[in-house]
């Protein structure tokens, strides 16, 4: 308790560490039977926002025999939670999109076509 803490944690930053990711693939891919492996997958494709990739990464460790098996279920009945709630935003974001673009393009239509049928009119009159 006494010793200074090692001068590498206040450098150590995982987030910003290139090999990082390299290492954890490595990892996995040389220990497949692994559950901590297959954790360290997932908390790598979580930091990427593959979230997919997330939750097997996190499946495959909890049918390993994960000890942290309850809070990996919980991890990714969250994820999964989370990944219905984005595609529903996304599907309302698309019909405001669409509401948005396509409720003025529609009245310039209207407009364009009406303005189109006075000028045939007027100029059926004009020629006949």
């Amino acid at each position: 308790m006494s010793d200074p803490p090692p001068a590498y944690r206040k450098d150590l930053n995982l987030r910003r560490d290139t090999n990082m990711e390299a290492g954890v693939i490595y990892m996995a891919q040389m220990n497949p039977k692994e559950p901590a492996c297959q954790v360290m997958l997932g908390i790598a494709a979580g930091m990427k926002r593959d979230y997919h990739l997330e939750i097997t990464a996190f499946e495959r460790a909890i049918a390993l025999g994960s000890p942290q098996a309850d809070l990996l279920k919980e991890k990714c009945n969250d994820l999964r939670e989370f990944i219905r709630k984005s595609e529903n935003n996304r599907h309302s974001a698309n019909f405001v999109g669409i509401t948005i673009i396509g409720l003025p393009m529609a009245l310039i239509l209207l407009f364009v076509v009406r303005d189109l049928r006075r000028w045939r009119l007027r100029r059926s009159r004009t020629a006949g």
